[in-house]
């Protein structure tokens, strides 16, 4: 109960702090802190539109913090001209005063990004400024990274940083590159297979590992679970254990058919010990090739006797 206690006063805490931890940002690369802030100020009304549709939860950037220069002297301007001038001296002159200069004319003590960092008032400056005209806008709650992308198109040094989009990204095509390798080892696999049984033989065969390909994947997608990269490790290891099992039973005569099967029962309780298990791991990948392997080997074994009545074409040697 504290340990829940705990996360969920932090959830709330992150909540009103507007900080989920994602990783995911914006940077900024330019020639110099100034025209990063700036850039950051033009990004401001894009990410406020962003945040109002839904695609993004929250965003902070130094720019949030230390205004530029030139937005400065923006407001300082329209300050003057919708304020001061109209008002403030007929206004001073009412209450016998005398004028008061601008305290801000000088510019030796604007507030920059070098003194904000100095000062230690802003400590989370550190996170946020990488290098001199090289700074981060953090994201929370980023949904579509693709939209976000398409908002900045227009914006020269300005991209998004999404670590752990990028790598799901990278996965997903590492996923479908193994899928292909594994279709071409099934096919590679038919050469001497049916050299030794025949083509029909060598397709009945390979009949029990492939159906382990299909079967384990479908049942994993039936509990709700996503086919990820791990999972499709895992059924390398099925094919290769799914034609062993069923080339020790092609193998097998009738005499030695029970002690066959008893040698593979065997291997396959000891394969399913050793990777079966992994899949009661909490660690997503673990557990993802685990399943695979618990799941694929098994179908492999259960229908490896399809191939007992398979006769090699090929002499037997004595």
């Amino acid at each position: 109960m504290r340990d829940y206690c705990s996360g969920a006063y932090k959830a709330a805490i992150q909540n009103l702090a507007g900080a989920s931890g994602n990783l995911q940002f914006l940077l900024i690369d330019a020639v110099d802190d100034e025209a990063a802030l700036q850039m950051g100020e033009a990004l401001a009304p894009i990410l406020r539109q962003l945040r109002d549709q839904g695609t993004l939860a929250a965003y902070r950037g130094p720019a949030d913090f230390v205004p530029s220069l030139a937005r400065k002297q923006a407001d300082r301007t329209l300050r003057r001209t919708a304020l001061d001038e109209p008002y403030r001296a007929a206004h001073v002159a009412q209450l016998g005063l005398r004028t008061i200069a601008d305290s801000n004319a000088d510019g030796g003590s604007e507030l920059t990004v070098a003194r904000a960092m100095a000062s230690g008032a802003f400590p989370f400056l550190q996170q946020w400024v990488l290098a001199p005209g090289q700074q981060v806008i953090a994201l929370d709650g980023l949904l579509d990274a693709a939209a976000l992308r398409s908002a900045i198109s227009g914006l020269a040094g300005v991209r998004v940083l999404d670590p752990a989009g990028d790598f799901t990204e990278r996965l997903g095509t590492y996923r479908q590159r193994a899928l292909w390798l594994i279709g071409l080892s099934a096919l590679l696999m038919v050469v001497p297979l049916a050299w030794r049984y025949g083509l029909k033989g060598g397709l009945i065969v390979l009949v029990p590992p492939l159906a382990a390909l299909v079967l384990a994947p479908s049942l994993i997608a039936m509990t709700g679970e996503g086919i990820s990269f791990f999972h499709v490790m895992g059924l390398i290891l099925v094919l290769a254990i799914g034609v062993d099992y069923a080339t020790f039973c092609a193998e097998a005569d009738r005499a030695h058919r029970l002690v066959t099967m008893l040698a593979v029962l065997l291997d396959m309780a000891t394969t399913l010990l050793s990777f079966g298990l992994l899949a009661f791991s909490s660690v997503f990948a673990v557990h993802a090739f685990g399943l695979t392997m618990l799941l694929g080997v098994l179908i492999a074994f259960l229908l490896a006797p399809i191939a007992g009545n398979v006769n090699p074409r090929q002499t037997r040697p004595a």
